[in-house]
């Protein structure tokens, strides 16, 4: 190869391997990354909050000429057994959740009166009645006859005391499941709602809003409220680096470390083509730039040596010992040479040591055949080129 392409040659695929070195770093970063990223879960659990909430509500239509006057019993009154024979009671539900849910469950009314001695007695006001949807309203009469008949009875127990004030609760029992997204949910609701009982009134027993924990009741009712919470798997996704979830950031490593391999794969193919067919292009651009390119190659002085090394990287130790660099020449084939004073070494690819020895051979066979057969050659030259 002349010297004067030599150069733009090594130069061109030397700038393909300055790209394949830079995409092998993107390559390694984007590989560091996206093993990270896979270490990392994609998605947590998240931790879903629920609410049951609940209000009592009563009223009644009393005697003409009552104390409650026109407007007739209203919730938060005492109930005077006297003026109001029956309580119409109204209970309203509801279930809520930040995610989308899917619940049923059962809800019934029922009255407890206890004389404060550890007697109670219970009864139900309405049937079990099924309900879907997440909330209901349940209505229910009660009668103010059976709490004045159960006060007659607590009140014959020794110590009983007729005036003593018994207390009485209405209790929502509300059974919950379903499905909050795709957990099931099971739960229970039942506050009570306290009355105290004396001397023929039913007073309601509004709690302190005051008190730690315990809920305000709306005016239009007494309430309660609980809470809970359900776990769903693997719903929220995590956040890696850039606002980038782990997901998205596994997706984009992988997909760059892909495409900088591909880039590499392409622009080193000349490379690779050039390094298998070509030992004088894999030399240049392995070792180019320790080279220099001579026109001629060095000659021999008067008792000089020539050393004949068998591989380049030999040569290359022996340049780099003696801190000179190496000669090429493409003139003749392509010979690589240190030189150390009197002593020359030198390099010939295969191929064309190959060629120069088989030139030899045949011309030496030539020459004794002409010596041979001189007479019938008649002295005529044989010429090889």
């Amino acid at each position: 190869m002349p010297a004067d392409h030599a150069a733009p040659s090594r130069s061109r695929l030397r700038g393909r391997l300055d790209i394949a070195l830079v995409c092998g770093l993107v390559a390694l970063g984007a590989g560091v990354f996206a093993g990270f990223a896979w270490t990392r879960p994609a998605r947590v659990a998240t931790v879903v909050h629920y609410r049951q909430s609940g209000y009592l509500a009563y009223g009644g239509t009393p005697r003409t000429g009552s104390v409650y006057g026109a407007g007739g019993l209203q919730t938060g009154q005492p109930i005077y057994l006297t003026d109001v024979r029956s309580v119409h009671l109204r209970y309203a539900y509801s279930f809520g959740a930040g995610r989308p849910t899917a619940v049923a469950g059962t809800e019934q009314l029922r009255v407890s009166m206890s004389n404060g001695q550890g007697i109670s007695r219970t009864w139900a006001l309405q049937p079990v009645t099924a309900f879907s949807g997440g909330h209901f309203v349940a209505t229910a009469v009660l009668d103010t006859a059976t709490i004045q008949h159960m006060a007659d009875l607590f009140a014959t127990v020794p110590g009983g005391g007729a005036g003593a004030d018994l207390p009485v609760t209405v209790t929502p029992v509300v059974h919950v499941h379903g499905a909050i997204g795709p957990v099931a949910v099971r739960t229970a609701f039942d506050p009570q709602v306290d009355f105290a009982f004396s001397s023929g009134t039913l007073t309601p027993i509004v709690p302190s809003s005051n008190a730690p924990g315990v809920p305000t009741p709306p005016a239009s009712g007494l309430s309660a409220t609980t809470h809970g919470s359900v776990t769903l798997p693997g719903l929220r996704p995590v956040v890696m680096i850039f606002g980038q979830t782990v997901a998205a950031v596994r997706y984009a490593t992988l997909g760059l470390l892909a495409l900088a391999l591909l880039v590499a794969l392409i622009v080193t193919r000349p490379i690779r083509w050039a390094a298998s067919s070509d030992e004088h292009a894999g030399i240049s651009l392995r070792h180019g730039g320790m080279m220099v390119e001579v026109a001629q190659r060095p000659r021999a002085r008067s008792g000089s040596v020539v050393v004949e090394l068998a591989s380049f990287p030999d040569l290359a130790k022996v340049a780099r010992r003696l801190e000179c660099p190496v000669l090429h020449c493409g003139n003749d084939g392509h010979l690589y040479t240190a030189v150390d004073n009197g002593t020359l070494y030198e390099y010939r690819p295969a191929s064309a040591a190959t060629a120069k020895h088989l030139a030899q051979t045949i011309v030496l066979e030539a020459a004794a055949g002409a010596d041979a057969s001189g007479a019938a050659t008649n002295g005529a030259a044989v010429t090889l080129r």
